[in-house]
């Protein structure tokens, strides 16, 4: 088997090998480069662990919004039904004290009239 240099591989079957990084003036690498090197491989798992942690405070950011505005329309509509009469509220099948209930989870099927 024979054995070839990077020059060789170029010259003579256009074979390109190039080491990832390289110092100028020696072939070899040194402290310098692996340094260089960590701190690349660092920088992206911190990049990504960041990312990662931004998208889940956006999530959660989401989340709590979402249940503020529900929140919000749960309190308009008890407001309504509260303003309404006795006889409007027994004509849809609510009692008043049932409202807060019945805004926030539905009437159940046992509690029609």
């Amino acid at each position: 088997m024979e054995m070839h240099t990077r020059e060789s591989l170029r010259r003579i079957h256009g074979i390109q090998i190039r080491p990832l990084l390289v110092n100028a003036k020696t072939s070899r690498l040194n402290y310098i480069d692996y340094t260089a090197m960590a701190v690349k491989l660092r920088d992206r798992y911190v990049c990504s662990a960041l990312a990662a942690g931004v998208m889940k405070f956006v999530s959660v950011l989401d989340s709590l919004t979402a249940s503020f505005r529900n929140e919000l329309r749960y309190r308009a509509a008890e407001g309504s039904l509260m303003q309404m009469s006795e006889y409007q509220l027994e004509d849809i099948g609510v009692q008043r004290d049932q409202i807060h209930v019945a805004v926030r989870h539905g009437r159940q099927d046992g509690d029609l009239m």
